[in-house]
């Protein structure tokens, strides 16, 4: 049960959220008007060139890791165009949410820096996992699940800005970090919706802590690729999710993976990894 002052701090939280307050600062726009252009029925390529061009850092940013040796398929392009000839919408439109997340994390000063810094560090490990497991289990589409492993914590992120503008939490570590643990799957779905990500990925921000989680129709999901991806991460650690057993984690089986080793140890997996820890430059 939550304490009286944490469900008070969460009341506010969910309160400011339905405003519309509660935001993060910088990169939204970018992810905005990608998102915009490739909600179409039919996307334009050329409509989601043109957003990107808008933007230099982020057209660096696509053609850099288009060319990068990874992706490599021949010449070197040297524009947006070729980097979605190469990469293809959903991919880009990931790689341009990675560099909105940049930016948005580069923006946060103070004591929450490095708590911001861990944060983001986490959500590229998970979504280099939950890329590489797609690949492998061909189960769940490898873009978004890149997509929702980059997002599933995007809901601390928007905690933390929301403390620094509060003075009883940003005084209070303990107390943040109950309303971070309570309040962030909620906060990074309702964000998710608003700025008009697909449903899949915000449900996979809210599920992601559900670690036992039963899947209505028994067939692998977004939010499992993440789940799954933290348990890997976490199987030698001192996190709670490392205690739990295998048979515990319906994710692993609805998505064919091994339950006995790292996933780095099963060849259809590490057959990927490079590949994709390339994508977010690990």
């Amino acid at each position: 049960m939550l304490s009286k002052v944490i469900a008070e701090d969460l009341a506010t939280l969910r309160e400011e959220v339905a405003d519309g307050r509660v935001s993060l600062p910088g990169g939204s726009q970018v992810m905005g008007r990608v998102r915009e252009a490739l909600s179409a029925d039919e996307p334009d390529p050329r409509a989601v060139a043109d957003m990107i061009r808008q933007d230099p850092g982020a057209s660096a940013y696509v053609i850099k890791t288009a060319n990068s040796v990874a992706q490599r398929g021949g010449a070197d392009t040297g524009t947006v165009s070729g980097a979605l000839q190469r990469l293809g919408l959903n991919l880009v439109a990931v790689l341009v949410t990675n560099f909105a997340l940049m930016q948005m994390v580069h923006r946060i000063r103070g004591p929450y820096r490095a708590s911001v810094l861990e944060i983001y560090r986490h959500s590229r490990e998970v979504a280099v996992h939950c890329h590489a497991l797609a690949r492998s289990s061909a189960r769940v589409a490898s873009e978004r699940a890149l997509l929702a492993g980059l997002l599933h914590d995007i809901g601390k992120l928007a905690t933390l800005h929301f403390a620094s503008s509060h003075n009883w939490l940003s005084d209070d570590w303990p107390r943040l970090q109950a309303l971070l643990e309570e309040a962030h799957p909620e906060v990074g779905a309702a964000l998710l919706r608003g700025w008009r990500f697909p449903e899949a990925v915000a449900a996979a921000a809210e599920e992601h802590e559900n670690w036992i989680r039963q899947s209505g129709n028994g067939e692998a999901d977004l939010a499992d690729a993440v789940i799954a991806a933290q348990f890997d991460l976490r199987r030698d650690s001192e996190h709670p999710m490392a205690d739990l057993a295998w048979q515990r984690l319906p994710s692993l089986e609805r998505l064919g993976l091994p339950s006995d080793v790292p996933f780095r140890d099963w060849p259809a997996f590490a057959r990927h990894y490079e590949k994709s820890r390339s994508l977010l430059a690990l």
